[in-house]
């Protein structure tokens, strides 16, 4: 895939150094046609000043590439 978008995400849980939040999004190629749609639950951290991704779950399959 060439880039990703979200399309919607809900904040299930923060606290001062994590945060789930569960998103909708799709991967798209380089010429801007749609490869899959996913829901995923992410874990984030802060860390120096920012949020961080730690994991992902994906809810269903999703391709990673070549």
């Amino acid at each position: 895939w060439a880039y990703s978008r979200i399309h919607q995400n809900e904040l299930v849980y923060e606290d001062d150094t994590t945060a789930m939040v569960n998103i909708n999004f799709s991967r798209y190629d380089s010429t801007d046609a749609l490869i899959s749609t996913s829901d995923a639950i992410c874990l984030l951290v802060y860390r120096d000043g920012a949020w961080k991704l730690k994991w992902g779950f994906v809810n269903g399959n999703l391709t990673l590439g070549n």
